[in-house]
């Protein structure tokens, strides 16, 4: 037997082997695969078997869930975030369009030193529309920042309300536990997501 378990630890397993093995441990053992109770466990691999369509459906429901729960944490904050986002939207487009037609300009065949003194100016306003959008930048990132956890406090103690509201008796149902146990990792996924 110690021969055989020697043979077993220095070979390396392929991924249908070391399932094999784990069933037949967990067969002798505990009499049976091992499945665990977690509400989470539930939903794994949802996002992979998620479709386009389905998501792009749920997606307005979603969103406005994301801007209430934002609005009742925090509306000055939420309100600097939108600004600087749609802010920075702006100033990308404009550095953009810009780049665009200074880029147009040069390939039409002017020469080097007259393109260079006509779009000196553009590429001064370039600049000074990036150094805005990084300044807005990091004003959003930091209303994110102060956002976030407001938001996931409001989504836990949303859930804690209406968890406190149900009957005793359904406290030791096991549905119901594995209702709030899937519905935990939801209260942290619900605050803001720094996009930059």
């Amino acid at each position: 037997m110690a021969q055989n378990g020697d043979l077993f630890m220095h070979r390396i397993l392929d991924g249908a082997e070391a399932e094999e093995v784990g069933a037949r441990s967990e067969k002798e053992l505990f009499g049976g695969r091992l499945r665990t109770s977690h509400g989470m466990t539930r939903h794994e691999g949802a996002a992979q078997g998620a479709r386009f369509f389905m998501m792009l459906r749920q997606l307005p429901a979603l969103l406005r869930r994301t801007v209430q729960l934002g609005w009742r944490a925090d509306r000055k904050t939420l309100m600097v975030f939108f600004v600087a986002e749609v802010g920075q939207g702006a100033a990308a487009t404009y550095v953009l369009l810009s780049i665009n037609t200074i880029l147009a300009s040069l390939f039409m065949g002017s020469t080097t030193w007259e393109h260079a003194r006509s779009s000196a100016p553009s590429l001064l306003y370039i600049g000074s529309a990036s150094t805005v959008s990084a300044f807005l930048r990091a004003i959003s990132t930091g209303a994110t920042n102060r956002l976030g956890p407001k938001v996931e406090k409001l989504a836990a103690t949303d859930l804690l309300r209406r968890v406190v509201r149900v009957e005793l008796t359904s406290l030791e149902d096991p549905d119901f536990r594995t209702l709030v146990d899937s519905a935990q990792p939801g209260t942290i996924s619900a605050k803001p997501y720094d996009w930059s």
